[in-house]
């Protein structure tokens, strides 16, 4: 693969030349399900005839309830039904 070739300008260019990037001093608080203790990424295959009305249910309720609310949910209750 061939791969561009730099300018001698740029090479040659001072530093205060290129625009500085200001990053925070701290990173922001992760939020959401993924930074949360106790909650952990699973993939799951789902057929798509159930989860397309499923998640259009939820959107149409106008819950804050989000498809792995809903996945939980019905999981918790799975596991707490009696043999």
């Amino acid at each position: 693969m061939n791969r561009p070739e730099i300018s001698t300008e740029i090479l040659q260019a001072p530093p205060h030349a290129f625009a500085t990037v200001l990053l925070p001093e701290e990173s922001p608080p992760a939020s959401g399900k993924r930074s949360t203790h106790g909650w952990k990424r699973k993939a799951v295959l789902l057929k798509e005839e159930t989860v397309a009305p499923a998640q259009q249910e939820l959107k149409a309720r106008g819950e804050k309830t989000d498809f792995s609310d809903l996945v939980q949910a019905l999981l918790d209750a799975w596991v707490k039904t009696p043999d």
